[in-house]
């Protein structure tokens, strides 16, 4: 919610969507507009497993012209700010 929150308030001109069905998949925040997902991982998303089914994920979405970003729950609570340049820099690279 902390995250959704930031999102509105630091992109208003960019409509996000929580739980986005892309394909097959369902990203956690997506922007049509900037062709952009957004992914937040929690801790489960470091076991072996989940992480070879990111990448396969991330794949597919790339797949369909969709840039993805990554950011773990600890970046998220920690350091959202980062996050958010992380977002700004990408959408100035659009320009």
């Amino acid at each position: 919610m902390i995250f959704w929150g930031r999102l509105k308030e630091c992109f208003p001109n960019y409509h996000f969507r929580r739980q986005h069905p892309l394909s097959n998949y369902i990203a956690d925040f997506y922007s049509h507009k900037l062709k952009l997902a957004i992914e937040l991982d929690g801790s489960v998303h470091d076991l072996e497993e989940n992480r070879k089914k990111d990448i396969e994920r991330q794949a597919a979405i790339e797949l369909l012209g969709i840039t993805v970003l990554r950011f773990t729950n600890e970046e998220i609570k920690n350091r959202i700010e980062s996050c958010m340049e992380i977002i700004t820099d990408y959408i100035a690279s659009l320009k």
